[in-house]
């Protein structure tokens, strides 16, 4: 006899296991181009040697770790979106299994998960080549096992904790920003031992700060990471007041795309773009409020690296200076597991507001799904709205023959389908 709660989890995994399936016929997706899957593919060929010489070069300060995973697929003899999708679907499960670890037993692994999978920008970025899946295994990964440190007080997470975060970094250099809050974080937890530290033999900890100061000072110097901080400051340096201004309001349309659930780009056929950004901007800010007030209230239940990761990382992409909303996705689960403890917060209203919210995300996510289902079956719709159509006269010729001017034709995007989707 089953017991009444496994009942009611019941439709809901049944649920969850369905949408599994669905991503996982996405895998037969053809290849799905965007501006920067073109940047790891022509890097994966110039680490190999193969890259054409009547091809442009472009130099890039992509990290190497999603590189290198292209690089190990180019020789399999498979199609390799199959197994970009493949992984990104594992990547995923992997993230999802260790975010569920960090919110357990305070938010249900189900409806996190639910949270997770049926949010448009997870959905679109399972399909994709870009690094995304593989930089949130690893940051989820680097969080729960220093959660798992925290709790233990052993050496074996911390060390596990530090690997996920270096795979990340080699990943996105956006890691940075997990090192810092992993450091932070350490740092508080140890606070009473450095105190005594200090107190004791001053070698020891001379010694401990030399290291820490030499690491810290290798990294901060280091070309990628000086070419990466340029991002930020060149167009900060040419106009302060008008780049705070513009990335916040900016950053915070494409935030709010992960509450709404909608990309802010499909929203012309129902609101005058003006009013849309409006609408996005103030249940951005609504949003923002809910996830730091629910981050720093005594009765949720959020662990010391997320509280320290999720500002640290709020900050550093509301200062980027390139918008889309799939930045967000390497805290999307940590965001989740703290919106979805809104009840230690809410009033009776705000519930019923909220199960009406859900109701409406869950919605939303599912026509998110069908769409991008959608594409991965019919090529003549891919060609026409895969990236608002950008290389549609690309997947017309490689798809139907069907020639285009030169001009119109972006070589190296026609060179990795005529290669690579196969």
């Amino acid at each position: 006899m089953l017991k009444a709660n496994n009942l009611f989890q019941r439709p809901w995994l049944l649920f969850a296991g369905a949408i599994t399936i669905v991503y996982l016929a996405n895998c037969f997706t053809p290849l799905r181009l965007t501006t920067d899957s073109i940047r790891y593919f022509e890097l994966a060929e110039r680490l190999q040697g193969i890259w054409p010489a009547n091809l442009p070069v472009r130099n890039d300060i992509f990290p190497y770790g999603y590189v290198i995973l292209l690089v190990m697929l180019t020789h399999l003899h498979i199609p390799i979106s199959f197994a970009i999708c493949l992984i990104n679907c594992i990547y995923l499960g992997g993230a999802a299994y260790f975010s569920a670890r960090i919110f357990a037993p305070v938010v249900k692994p189900l409806y996190l998960l639910i949270f997770i999978i049926l949010n448009w920008i997870i959905i679109k970025l399972a399909v994709l080549p870009l690094s995304e899946m593989q930089f949130l295994f690893f940051t989820m990964g680097a969080c729960w096992y220093f959660q798992k440190y925290c709790l233990s007080k052993k050496t074996g997470p911390l060390i596990l904790s530090a690997v996920f975060c270096m795979m990340g970094i080699f990943t996105r250099t956006a890691g940075v920003a997990l090192l810092a809050a992993l450091l932070i974080s350490f740092l508080l937890v140890i606070r009473r031992q450095i105190v005594e530290w200090i107190r004791g033999p001053r070698i020891v900890f001379i010694i401990g700060l030399v290291i820490l100061v030499s690491a810290l000072t290798g990294l901060f110097i280091s070309r990628a990471f000086l070419d990466y901080i340029a991002f930020f400051t060149n167009p900060f340096k040419s106009d302060p007041l008008s780049f705070i201004v513009t990335n916040i309001q900016r950053h915070m349309v494409d935030w709010a795309e992960i509450f709404i659930n909608i990309p802010f780009s499909k929203t012309g056929k129902y609101l005058p773009e003006q009013i849309a950004r409006i609408v996005y901007i103030i249940l951005g800010i609504f949003f923002l409020i809910l996830l730091i007030r629910l981050l720093f209230n005594k009765n949720t239940t959020v662990s010391i690296i997320a509280k320290v990761y999720l500002p640290i990382y709020l900050l550093l992409i509301f200062s980027w200076p390139y918008f889309e909303a799939r930045f967000w996705a390497p805290i999307l689960p940590l965001v989740g597991g703290i919106v979805l403890q809104y009840k230690t917060i809410a009033t009776p209203l705000f519930k019923k507001l909220f199960s009406a919210y859900a109701f409406y995300y869950l919605l939303a996510g599912l026509i998110a799904l069908g769409f991008y289902t959608q594409l991965s079956f019919n090529k003549r719709e891919l060609s026409q709205k895969q990236e608002e159509g950008q290389f549609r006269h690309e997947y017309e010729k490689h798809f139907f023959g069907i020639n285009s001017p030169d001009s119109l034709i972006e070589q190296k995007a026609m060179y990795m389908l005529d290669k690579y989707d196969r």
